[in-house]
């Protein structure tokens, strides 16, 4: 079992959507290759979802500027995916869920990283000014259209190198 997973791991790009992007334009993906990026976002969704989501240290939803910057965050992920659906409309309109899904895996990846580390950041910065947790609730509210953000420039990156 260990090494069907470190053979699957070893064909995927966890980090690089430029990569995942050359080889989606170069049909280089099976079925099941495409099937693996889909289950590893299962996987990965679950995991960061039980480490806390985007404030590892607490439950998101906490707390009322948790949830303003979730709700901020809605209307931004349909109008991302929207566009990202329109890329792939003018380029043709084909595997729309298959492209996403695989682009979408590395770029989450990547977001989750440099999310995170703003995120320390910020914690740090609030450590070392007055009304500290002040800012810390503000940065709650934009922390997830931060995330969102990052996300679908990553995956525009992607959609973007796919349709050259």
């Amino acid at each position: 079992m260990l090494s069907i997973t470190r053979q699957v791991l070893a064909d995927m790009h966890i980090f690089s959507v430029q990569k995942a992007a050359k080889d989606l334009k170069d049909n280089r993906f099976s079925e099941w290759q495409k099937t693996q990026y889909l289950l590893a976002s299962f996987v990965l969704t679950l995991v960061y979802s039980a480490a806390g989501g985007f404030f590892p240290q607490e439950f998101a939803f906490q707390t009322y500027a948790k949830s303003v910057g979730y709700l901020i965050s809605a209307p931004l992920i349909y109008l991302t995916v929207r566009h990202l659906f329109l890329i792939n409309e003018k380029f043709d309109d084909s595997d729309f869920i298959g492209r996403f899904t695989i682009l979408g895996f590395p770029a989450f990846v990547q977001s989750i990283l440099l999310s995170w580390l703003i995120y320390l950041i910020a914690l740090l910065i609030s450590f070392f000014i007055p009304f500290g947790e002040f800012f810390t609730e503000i940065f709650s509210v934009i922390f997830p259209p931060v995330f969102y953000l990052i996300y679908y420039l990553r995956l525009k990156t992607g959609f973007k190198i796919l349709c050259a």
